[in-house]
């Protein structure tokens, strides 16, 4: 999702079961544009998570679920109240603005704003897919921290059964911000989330970063 502004975009990613693993720098990009993978196994999926659902009879059935979650950061020179600000607060405006052929449109279908609150994302013409519905589960200004599921849109394919992106944006010493992604990619029973959708939501998900900077940065 995101680059370092010391090392040219350069981001750590690591499984929650597994190391943290270094992934190459990218060297190059336009603002906005989809980034461009240089190494095949950037991503790979973490050991499977078993969850447990017991049956009305003695017999127990196990439910198996390969989940992966991806950890990503990056680092901006713009102040942690900016970025918060910018890429959470006033996403519904400041987004579709900055980035329409990645998300034309937010519409607010349900809530205040807040937690519990339903979006519908109308997506442009450099996204496969048409649109996304997320629901916030996590909204701390204070903390500055901002969680939502995608529950629904043909941005979920029928393998995957949802996914959560949990942000985190901390100020710095030397007053920027390290903005920390957690993305857990849950699979319908039985199925494999994509590797080609991981790349993909990650890529995203560092195209709002990278534009929102921008757009801070020239304001």
């Amino acid at each position: 999702m995101f680059s370092s502004a010391s090392s040219l975009n350069q981001v750590v990613m690591h499984s929650s079961k597994s190391p943290a693993l270094q992934a190459p720098s990218f060297r190059t990009y336009t603002t906005p544009a989809f980034i461009k993978f240089q190494h095949k196994n950037l991503f790979k999926p973490s050991l499977p998570n078993l969850h447990f659902c017991k049956a009305s009879s003695p017999v127990q059935s196990v439910e198996i679920k390969n989940e992966i979650t991806k950890n990503v950061e990056g680092h901006s020179t713009v102040t942690a109240a900016q970025m918060y600000k910018a890429m959470f607060l006033d996403m519904d405006v400041v987004i579709p603005r900055i980035l329409p052929q990645l998300i034309k449109s937010i519409q607010v279908l349900e809530g205040d704003g807040g937690v519990g609150t339903i979006k519908y994302l109308t997506y442009g013409e450099a996204v496969k897919a048409t649109s996304m519905k997320q629901k916030i589960i996590i909204m701390d200004e204070e903390a500055m921290t901002y969680s939502y599921i995608v529950i629904g849109g043909d941005i979920l394919p029928e393998k995957v059964e949802s996914v959560t992106n949990h942000f985190t944006v901390v100020p710095t010493d030397d007053g920027g911000c390290v903005v920390k992604l957690s993305v857990v990619f849950t699979p319908v029973a039985g199925e494999m989330v994509p590797e080609e959708y991981i790349k993909e939501s990650i890529a995203q998900s560092f195209q709002v970063f990278k534009a929102t900077e921008a757009y801070i940065q020239a304001d």
